[in-house]
């Protein structure tokens, strides 16, 4: 009777400790869970790569140099079997620098660039020692440059050098209203004299066969000239 009643104590422990085993779940997912080294990487969009540096090239500006004939008939003798020409520019469009060239058939050709009269004020390069700015003690003030065989009285005396004065000449007043503004980096010639503009600054040159080439350079702020004696 004991022994039976020991047993029947002990079923409910049986089944208490039963009832407290862990129990295994099945995965209700179909897939094994990913870990770290399953998990899938994003890979890095490509940066987009920044457009080709260009240069644009420079174009320099069709000109004809016909267009800047202020007086004469080049190649076209007159009575006397004899033909000139002249042409004139401002170097921008301020036309406070103006240049011309003139080249003639039984001469020889020349060509200077002057600061106008007006504007003498708003030079900055450095006046020639003994120039008269207003040309009252000589004929030469500083603010005019020549170049050439048909150019009198250079200074100093060479082909190159500062020229006359040229306020008030009526001449070169017509001149100048007949001019246009040669526009910057365009060139006009006619043998052997070739004129260019670069951001308001006139160069012209001579190079006549036979003969090292001679220039003037004029702007508000720089003057210079090449001559071969």
């Amino acid at each position: 009777m004991k022994r039976r009643l020991a047993i029947l104590l002990a079923l409910p422990l049986l089944l208490l400790i039963a009832g407290c085993a862990p129990a295994t779940h099945a995965s209700l997912s179909a897939h094994p869970q990913a870990t770290a080294s399953h998990l899938p990487t994003k890979s890095a969009s490509p940066k987009p790569s920044l457009p080709p540096i260009t240069t644009k090239p420079i174009v320099v500006p069709a000109v004809v140099t016909s267009d800047y004939l202020v007086d004469g008939t080049p190649n076209v003798p007159d009575a006397d079997g004899e033909w000139f020409g002249e042409w004139a520019f401002f170097t921008d469009s301020t036309k406070t620098v103006w240049c011309q060239f003139t080249v003639f058939s039984g001469d020889n050709p020349g060509a200077t660039c002057s600061i106008v009269p007006a504007d003498h004020a708003l030079a900055t390069y450095p006046k020639p020692a003994g120039s008269s700015p207003d040309c009252s003690t000589n004929n030469w003030d500083g603010y005019t440059l020549a170049l050439g065989g048909s150019a009198d009285d250079l200074v100093p005396n060479a082909d190159a050098g500062w020229d006359q004065c040229i306020s008030g000449d009526a001449q070169i007043a017509g001149y100048m209203a007949k001019s246009k503004v040669l526009p910057s980096g365009a060139t006009i010639s006619f043998a052997p004299i070739s004129c260019t503009t670069s951001n308001g600054v006139g160069t012209c040159t001579e190079s006549s066969p036979g003969y090292a080439p001679i220039s003037i350079t004029l702007g508000l702020h720089t003057a210079s000239f090449v001559s071969t004696n």
